[in-house]
């Protein structure tokens, strides 16, 4: 016999997928474990969304939707570069906020309704600045599928659970054993993934071709 529909609404399943999500991970999400945290049927949580697929895509389309309200517009449009960097900066911290999630942004389709609206939204933002739409779309793929990476490395989520901490790998390591991996160790290397992060989003600008300058002859 199908369930009654629920009282529970979509905006209340999503939310309670990414609690799910944030405390068992993609892997041990499941819609019984949705509807334990609703308190409903799991088979209710179907009276709302199709399939788990979709359910998974609203996620993605809430986490964008977290995105929007961080992105710092208070500054200068005048560099399409700075423009470029404030949306990928708030991806971050949602995604930092939500490791979990990390493999569900990374791997399900980017096209959610508020997803679009916003780069809809930050496509205009960089043709003020001087950088077409056709010429935004690429860096703008670029610099998600940078940040989207860069925090899944960060936040050390490894398949099939934790192994040896890399922090004892570092220590075992000698002169002899590894020179190289040593030297830069020796040199004052430290993993600080916020400043290398900042690092390459700035290297990654710095080197996107300039439409405006036909002399730039850099590789996009």
């Amino acid at each position: 016999m199908t369930p009654a529909p629920s009282k529970v609404t979509r905006d209340q399943i999503v939310e309670a997928a990414i609690e799910v999500l944030d405390e068992h991970g993609s892997d041990g999400f499941s819609m019984r474990r949705l509807g334990d945290a609703l308190g409903v049927d799991p088979m209710a949580v179907y009276h709302h969304v199709a399939t788990k697929a979709v359910l998974l895509d609203l996620v993605v389309d809430e986490v964008w939707a977290r995105v929007a309200p961080l992105v710092d517009e208070t500054g200068s449009d005048d560099d399409w570069r700075v423009v470029a960097a404030r949306p990928v900066r708030a991806l971050r911290r949602v995604l930092l906020d939500h490791p979990k999630i990390v493999p569900v942004v990374a791997t399900r389709p980017a096209t959610t309704p508020r997803m679009l609206a916003m780069l809809d939204h930050h496509l205009g933002r960089l043709a003020a600045a001087g950088l077409s739409p056709a010429h935004a779309m690429p860096l703008l793929d670029c610099l998600v599928a940078f940040t989207v990476g860069t925090v899944r490395a960060e936040v050390r989520e490894p398949v099939g659970g934790p192994g040896v901490p890399p922090e004892e790998v570092w220590a075992a390591l000698t002169p002899q054993s590894h020179p190289n991996l040593a030297a830069a160790l020796g040199g004052g290397y430290d993993w600080a993934p916020e400043a290398q992060f900042e690092t390459g989003l700035a290297a990654l600008l710095g080197g996107w071709p300039d439409p405006a300058d036909p002399g730039d002859g850099r590789v996009g």
